[in-house]
């Protein structure tokens, strides 16, 4: 098990974490191996809309204490994810990408904030309620937001069918077991919707759609330009903020910050790297790139090598290959 620095101040946040990160060692052992999934679409306009709905819909369901407003707003969550699933890019399946991430982390988290909650205040709910508000202003949801959710499901399943876990299997959809104990969902998602605030939803993500189109114009131009610096990869240990992704249309996604560690050596991006899907090669930015025998930098980035590792220009780009390191010099965008 490996904790990343620095650890939460508050015990409850301490004990959330390591029993989180226990909660994996196990995962395999209990029939739900690590899996990770494709949920760029929730970098959408619509994905994000739909998401926020069924955020605070969960939110209510556990904040109230009536059992049939508990099960409407349940419902209308569930009725949420049903239609983001829909409105997602065609030739996916959304659902099945999200209850991967789910099954992974969310399943992880709900673990660590109820075993936290059973060693100090008792009911996990109140803390689980307070991410799921905070969640509702996140940056990027498309690895993240399984750890707000993940929670909210596991807690609204204890609460109405208290042996779900030992049914737990590979393929598990925490939103359709959830399903199956609540009432029937809303006639309508557009006017359950408004019940959450829809319209002003709407008019916040059209807002960052505009702003979304000019970031990524800017990662296209940093990431995908002749002089960009290409690292292979063969077997990363990646370590990165999931709240921070950016999914680059079909290309990839841009971590920032990010480390990536494989056998040429470590790279560090605080301004973030691009890894294409899959993660068979890292960009990072080129122009004045500075290097020393294994060590380089460049806007944003320094790269230590192992031995038996260069980095060279070539013709289009920069590229890291097996070979004795390069003296030391500097190199810009036209090899000078």
């Amino acid at each position: 098990m490996l904790l990343l620095l620095p650890l939460p101040a508050d015990v409850d946040g301490l004990a959330t974490l390591y029993w989180h990160e226990q909660w994996h060692c196990v995962q395999a052992a209990l029939g739900l191996p690590s899996s990770e999934g494709d949920t760029a679409h929730l970098d959408s306009e619509a994905g994000r809309t739909w998401l926020r709905l069924e955020l605070r819909a969960l939110a209510q369901a556990l904040a109230t204490t009536d059992d049939a407003d508990a099960r409407r707003h349940a419902a209308a969550a569930v009725a949420f994810r049903d239609q983001r699933s829909g409105a997602a890019a065609p030739g996916g399946d959304a659902r099945a990408e999200e209850a991967r991430v789910e099954r992974n982390e969310g399943l992880a988290e709900y673990t660590g904030r109820v075993l936290a909650a059973a060693a100090g205040k008792g009911d996990a709910a109140p803390d689980v309620v307070a991410a799921l508000r905070k969640a509702d202003t996140t940056a990027s949801f498309v690895r993240s937001a399984a750890y707000a959710t993940g929670p909210a499901y596991g807690l609204l399943l204890d609460r109405w069918s208290p042996q779900w876990r030992g049914g737990l299997s590979a393929d598990a959809d925490l939103p359709t077991l959830l399903a199956g104990r609540i009432g029937a969902p809303p006639s309508g998602v557009e006017q359950a919707g408004r019940t959450y605030g829809l319209a002003d939803v709407r008019a916040e993500e059209r807002v960052r759609a505009l702003q979304r189109e000019q970031r990524s114009a800017d990662y296209r131009a940093r990431f995908l330009a002749d002089d960009a610096v290409r690292l292979p990869l063969r077997a990363p240990s990646v370590s990165f903020d999931p709240r921070t992704l950016f999914p680059l249309d079909d290309i990839g996604t841009v971590y920032l910050p990010i480390t990536v560690r494989d056998a040429w050596g470590e790279l560090t991006a605080p301004a973030g790297a691009l890894l294409l899907k899959e993660w068979s090669l890292a960009r990072v930015q080129g122009g004045v790139v500075e290097g020393c025998g294994t060590a380089w930098k460049g806007p944003g980035w320094t790269l230590t090598l192992n031995e038996g590792w260069r980095l060279e220009r070539q013709a289009v780009g920069w590229q890291l290959t097996p070979g004795a390191a390069l003296p030391c010099g500097t190199q810009g965008r036209d090899g000078e």
